[in-house]
């Protein structure tokens, strides 16, 4: 991966629920999906990939099952703290999307 993973490690949990998903995918019907990049955008998971259907058995009905799983784990970080993998909520109060829970949106003293 050229950019590699920019986002916090709260999210570790949805991105590998996720990629086992895509690996389980990959096993039966031979559909590999690769990260190109993992990064946060607007205070959501963004999980931009390309798909490798060389060999793949089946309809490309796949591929459509594979981005809907992509979008539901990208829908699920809004409600998941980007720092500590807590329940957390996208806001912008500084005007900068971040998805916090309540612990990790307090400022740092000091």
């Amino acid at each position: 991966m050229p950019f590699g993973f920019e986002c916090g490690d709260g999210w570790f949990k949805l991105i590998d629920e996720l990629c086992a998903k895509l690996q389980a995918i990959a096993d039966i019907t031979g559909y590999q999906t690769v990260a190109s990049q993992i990064k946060e955008k607007f205070g959501g998971l963004r999980f931009y990939v390309y798909i490798d259907s060389t060999g793949a058995k089946g309809e490309n009905i796949w591929m459509n099952i594979i981005y809907d799983i992509i979008s539901e784990a990208e829908h699920r970080s809004n409600q998941i703290c980007e720092v500590c993998g807590d329940y957390g909520e996208n806001t912008a109060p500084n005007g900068w999307y971040r998805t916090l829970c309540e612990k990790c949106r307090e400022p740092i003293p000091g």
